[in-house]
């Protein structure tokens, strides 16, 4: 019956916990390991190495963090590691007039400067008639940036869809969007008895990805937060 159940699943444990505890103590850690290769570096010179990143493997110079470049890489016909060539398109950054260059993100195919790291500016990417990799434009919309009066345009990020201002980078003011494509109407700030002590302006309560805290009504010229001051209650 349920006692039985319960000795046997004991008895498995207890065999199969010091399996897994050696196994924690001396398994290899692959996505932690580099792999040499005969591939150089063609910012510094220094070799290439494999590593895992959340897409999967990839090439790395081997100075990083002193070097970032990093490299997709195939196998020829005889298994030896080499550079997949990145495809360079006609279309240009329109923040330094580079060639874009395809690249493979999580959410698919995109464009980024063939300038980067000096410039990191990309696109979206869509596929003409012709077969061609082009930029996508992101839809404008009737939401005006009510930063500096330019639309804002439907775009996409980790956690899907957004608006963000036409102006970026020089203006980054961006709104969420709902699950029915809409702006997320912000909640009303509530306002505290804190004064920011930079700018003497009131505090309000706000909310971030660890929990509420104090931020200055005097955003974005003033970009002061605080934590939220505990109540001698809660002490």
């Amino acid at each position: 019956g349920a006692n039985q159940r319960v000795r046997t699943l004991q008895d498995f444990y207890g065999l199969f916990s010091g399996e897994l505890n050696k196994a924690k103590k001396g398994m290899r850690n692959v996505k932690r390991e580099e792999t040499p290769t005969d591939l150089v570096c063609e910012k510094c010179s220094s070799p290439m190495v494999i590593k895992w990143g959340k897409n999967g493997r990839f090439l790395c110079c081997s100075k990083y963090p002193d070097c970032k470049n990093t490299r997709n890489f195939t196998h020829d016909e005889n298994g030896k590691v080499q550079h997949m060539e990145t495809p360079t398109t006609e279309v240009k950054c329109n923040k330094c007039g580079k060639n874009m260059v395809v690249k493979e993100g999580r959410f698919g195919q995109f464009l980024a400067c063939s300038g980067y790291p000096e410039c990191k500016n990309t696109m979206n990417a869509t596929v003409n008639e012709n077969g061609d990799v082009v930029a996508q434009e992101a839809p404008h919309t009737d939401e005006v940036c009510e930063l500096c009066g330019k639309p804002m345009a439907v775009k996409r990020g980790r956690y899907g869809q957004f608006l963000g201002c036409t102006g970026y980078p020089d203006c980054k003011n961006i709104k969420k969007l709902g699950k029915d494509g809409k702006v997320t109407q912000k909640a009303q700030e509530v306002l505290s008895d804190e004064v920011c002590d930079l700018c003497g302006k009131p505090m309000a309560v706000k909310r971030g990805r660890y929990g509420q805290f104090l931020g200055c009504t005097g955003y974005p010229e003033c970009k002061n937060i605080k934590k939220i001051p505990r109540k001698k209650s809660d002490e």
